[in-house]
């Protein structure tokens, strides 16, 4: 009965309601980059990229629309990317060349959720890890909460890389290598809200097993509250051999271990 007082009020004999779900994303990026030429064998470049992206959840759009919980391609968002990146070029002679380059990505995901009505605030007997959010489904009729929960997902990379390019001879020779480490850090509350789905089994009807408190199945689970390091190292060396003025010969190897998380 609490969760039928918060549902809109139908608009004809049948029940039906018409509504729609607004959205009202924002989104920018800004690319910059800075060359230095220090001198006519040495040039170092810095570059850096920013991407946001921010919508409201649309319950808050429409001042607390019970329905405005359903959708699930738009539970709002509050993500953001940035990319830094550092290069040095330095001539060492006529025929070599080495290439420095220093690259730090990081990205947040996150979702900022609804506070709205949580298992417990209507009466329910169950205990709920997120204020204010529930997941809530009924088969044939309407559902809400599938995406309003909170979430926060960073994730940061380094990487440094190296390659040096000469030419001796006949003989295009490079080697280099990088070495890369990415940081993940995870906290979603997706699950411990709870499910709770009236789907029929008990009247036949999922909108008459809700009417009557026959709840179907719930699912919860504990917060996600993961995070990891994982790291990544490799080396090559490659020779392009120019035998003929009609024949050349590319050849390399390639060492790139795995380490797991």
């Amino acid at each position: 009965l609490n969760i039928v007082a918060k549902l809109p009020k139908a608009q004809d004999n049948c029940g039906k309601i018409v509504y729609s779900v607004p959205d009202k994303p924002n989104e920018y990026q800004i690319i910059s980059k800075v060359d230095y030429q220090q001198s006519a064998s040495h040039s170092i470049f810095a570059r850096y990229v920013v991407t946001s992206y921010k919508s409201p959840h649309p319950y808050n759009l429409t001042n607390g629309f019970l329905l405005a919980l359903e959708p699930v391609d738009n539970g709002g968002n509050s993500n953001l990317a940035q990319s830094y990146a550092v290069g040095n070029t330095y001539l060492i002679g006529p025929n070599t060349i080495n290439a420095f380059r220093l690259t730090v990505n990081r990205t947040v995901i996150g979702r900022p959720g609804v506070k709205a009505f949580a298992a417990p605030d209507i009466g329910v007997k169950a205990y709920s890890y997120t204020e204010g959010s529930m997941n809530f489904s009924v088969a044939g009729g309407f559902a809400f909460g599938a995406r309003s929960f909170p979430a926060h997902n960073t994730t940061d990379a380094y990487q440094v890389g190296d390659d040096l390019n000469l030419v001796k001879g006949n003989h295009q020779l490079t080697f280099g290598g990088n070495f890369a480490n990415w940081r993940t850090y995870q906290r979603c509350h997706s699950g411990d809200t709870g499910a709770y789905t009236f789907n029929g089994t008990a009247t036949g009807l999922g909108m008459s097993d809700f009417l009557t408190g026959r709840l179907s199945t719930l699912l919860q689970t504990t917060p996600i509250q993961w995070s990891s390091r994982q790291w990544y190292a490799a080396t090559y060396a490659q020779d392009v051999w120019i035998m003929s003025p009609k024949v050349t010969l590319s050849a390399g190897v390639r060492w790139e271990p795995y380490l797991p998380l």
